[in-house]
């Protein structure tokens, strides 16, 4: 992922992540469906020529497409980040809140595509608190 430009430093994120459907579905109507999940991410947050590790782990939604091809996803992670000053830009602290939503479309059996847009900031529990907003791109295989 790379950020937008609000902040004094160019910011980049590389992840891995897994996600865990929970048992709580609900049927909406002609097919669609809302589901929840788990997810966990772990990663590299660079910018301004330093680099940090990034954890995250929480709750989600996703309302799926009646043949579960197209997928909007939303979600509100805890994060926490071993670096909090990148070159210009201090992020306040170790502790973060990302919030996030998203679309991915399942293209070949299993195989999709996918963007986030998202939002990391410590919600000023912090002094600082410049946040982050990031668009990230994927591929993912769902099984």
């Amino acid at each position: 992922g790379f950020s937008d430009s609000r902040n004094e430093e160019e910011f980049n994120q590389y992840d891995g992540f897994a996600t865990y459907n929970l048992p709580w579905v609900f049927n909406i109507k002609n097919g669609w469906q809302l589901d929840t999940y788990i997810e966990m991410n772990a990663g590299i947050l660079e910018g301004g020529g330093d680099a940090g590790i990034v954890v995250s782990a929480g709750p989600g939604l996703y309302l799926s497409s009646p043949r579960k091809r197209l997928l909007l996803n939303a979600g509100v992670n805890p994060t926490l980040v071993s670096e909090t000053n990148y070159g210009r830009e201090d992020i306040g602290g170790p502790f973060q809140f990302t919030l996030y939503i998203g679309l991915s479309w399942i293209f070949y059996r299993g195989l999709s595509v996918d963007y986030r847009l998202q939002h990391m900031s410590n919600a000023g529990i912090y002094d600082e608190n410049p946040g982050i907003n990031q668009h990230m791109f994927g591929i993912s295989y769902n099984f």
